[in-house]
């Protein structure tokens, strides 16, 4: 196990460094920084000097979402990686990632098995506010910029609608005061 791994291991350990290095002036950054940040390891966040990233490429689901007026982008990424813990996030999710047409739009971010639908299989799902379009096989990058809730089990598809419909409007809020750099004005 490399040392990399036991401090991965460690959240606290690793957010204690964080704090360390903020209270000397260090800018800490690094990948076991970001996924505590997408934990929602407040400490750690405040250290980043960018959003966390996720990369995948949108391949089919179960079209629930659609069937509840949500319809996500359901991310596969290319190799293993490190997920954000589960939860729902505001993000804003980049289309052509790393080209000079790259487009960001805001979203609903939502992370693990979807218990509400007696899920088995871990997800990630972003449903892009105010988008209509097929992104099939496109690869997109979530900037990941807060974490809204953990995830939950509702009792009936309408409570889960209704809380979907808060966490959108929270992700506006959000994304409004965060704007990524480098967005097309």
């Amino acid at each position: 196990m490399s040392q990399s791994d036991r401090i991965a291991s460690f959240p606290e350990l690793a957010s204690d460094l964080a704090a360390a290095c903020a209270e000397a002036g260090i800018t800490f950054v690094g990948p076991r920084v970001e996924l505590l940040r997408t934990l929602g390891d407040k400490t750690a966040a405040r250290d980043l000097a960018r959003w966390p990233t996720y990369m995948g490429t949108v391949v089919p689901g179960n079209r629930v979402g659609r069937t509840i007026g949500f319809p996500t982008a359901n991310l596969e990424p290319p190799v293993a990686r490190a997920t954000p813990g589960d939860g729902v996030y505001a993000a804003w999710v980049e289309r052509w990632p790393l080209g000079e047409h790259a487009r960001f739009y805001l979203a609903a971010v939502s992370v693990g098995d979807r218990p509400t639908f007696a899920g088995t299989i871990r997800l990630v799902e972003a449903y892009l506010l105010d988008f209509d379009g097929d992104l099939y096989g496109e690869t997109l990058r979530l900037h990941v910029v807060a974490r809204i809730r953990g995830q939950e089990r509702f009792s009936s598809v309408d409570a889960l609608v209704a809380q979907m419909h808060r966490d959108v409007e929270r992700c506006r809020e959000i994304l409004a005061g965060n704007p990524p750099s480098g967005i097309p004005k």
